[in-house]
C-alpha cells in the first residue's frame, strides 16, 4: 500500500469513527504535511483519492470538507 493510500485509509477511519463529522473541515494540506512528515504531493493524492470516493469535497480556496454520508462509497471499502 502506498503512503497516500495509507493516509487516505487513516482519514477514512477517522471519518467512520466520528473524529471528523459531516461538514467538518479537514486540516489543510500544509498542516497535514507538517503533522505527518509526508510530501505535499502525497497528501494531495490522499485527499484527492478521498474526494474521488465521495468521502470529502473540495471547495476552491477553502479546503477539504467531510461529505455527507450518502455521497461516500463507505460500505464497499475495507
Amino acid at each position: 500500500m502506498t503512503r497516500y493510500e495509507q493516509l487516505a485509509q487513516q482519514l477514512r477511519e477517522q471519518i467512520r469513527t466520528g473524529v471528523w463529522q459531516e461538514g467538518d473541515k479537514l486540516p489543510s494540506l500544509r498542516e497535514t504535511v507538517r503533522r505527518s512528515g509526508l510530501s505535499l504531493m502525497t497528501v494531495l493524492s490522499a485527499y484527492q483519492l478521498l474526494e474521488s470516493q465521495g468521502w470529502v469535497r473540495s471547495r476552491p480556496q477553502s479546503g477539504y470538507f467531510v461529505a455527507p454520508a450518502r455521497e461516500a462509497t463507505r460500505y464497499s471499502l475495507p
